[in-house]
């Protein structure tokens, strides 16, 4: 016999647009799924406008997370970057306190491999980057600062945040939060200087955010939301 529980599915859809100056760059949308005990998270970003123009950027990724320990199951990411293609795929036991991940490169933009690297890592709370903010937006309402431990490209970091503010955006109290993402990677998308988000107390998503990269930094702003918006929120603990 299945509980019913298990049946029952709960989902939130949000999604970004990116702008540079006033010109809109890129598109994003974040789809939240709860099923059972398990929390499975899809998303894309693609390029638009002026930013298409300039360097095309279209990824796709995703994990699987188990909504009790929030630790991750599977993580994945597929990048087209500029000329830069690449996929990734992990795989987290938390029991044999092993990660698995597979990474294939393409030359260029062809279905051409250039090179595979499948290899094992330990692990030892790391998570990779979708779930890591999944922690970053159930802990911070709890603490003013605190660490994401972030596994990412085979490396480990302790990533810093900070709660430096306490504002109204669109009518909704948001913490704002200062992020570090001092992380070593491929492609056009690296992280660069310090990040800030605007994260709303209530749904646990950000509304807003400042994001900086090697390319230059962009704003990003909730373009739309569909779905039941409580969906992070019940994760707090």
């Amino acid at each position: 016999m299945v509980c019913s529980l298990t049946l029952h599915s709960r989902e939130l859809t949000a999604c970004y647009k990116a702008y540079f100056f006033i010109f809109p760059v890129a598109r994003s949308c974040i789809t939240y799924k709860v099923k059972g005990d398990i929390l499975e998270i899809k998303s894309f970003v693609k390029t638009v406008g002026v930013g298409k123009l300039a360097h095309k950027v279209n990824n796709r990724g995703g994990a699987i997370i188990r909504i009790g320990s929030l630790n991750p199951k599977h993580f994945f990411l597929h990048q087209e970057e500029g000329k830069f293609k690449r996929r990734m795929i992990y795989y987290f036991n938390a029991n044999k306190n092993s990660i698995r991940i597979k990474v294939t490169k393409y030359k260029g933009l062809t279905d051409e491999v250039e090179k595979v690297v499948d290899e094992i890592h330990s692990y030892d709370g790391y998570k990779d980057p979708f779930t890591a903010s999944i922690d970053l937006y159930t802990e911070v309402g709890a603490r003013k600062k605190g660490y994401l431990k972030v596994f990412y490209d085979g490396e480990k970091y302790k990533i810093p945040y900070f709660i430096v503010g306490e504002v109204v955006v669109a009518g909704r109290e948001v913490w704002l939060v200062e992020v570090e993402p001092d992380i070593k990677t491929e492609g056009l998308m690296k992280p660069k200087g310090k990040w800030y988000l605007w994260i709303d107390k209530r749904r646990r998503l950000p509304l807003k955010m400042e994001l900086g990269f090697t390319l230059g930094s962009t704003i990003v702003e909730l373009e739309s939301m569909r779905g039941e918006e409580d969906v992070i929120s019940e994760l707090v603990k």
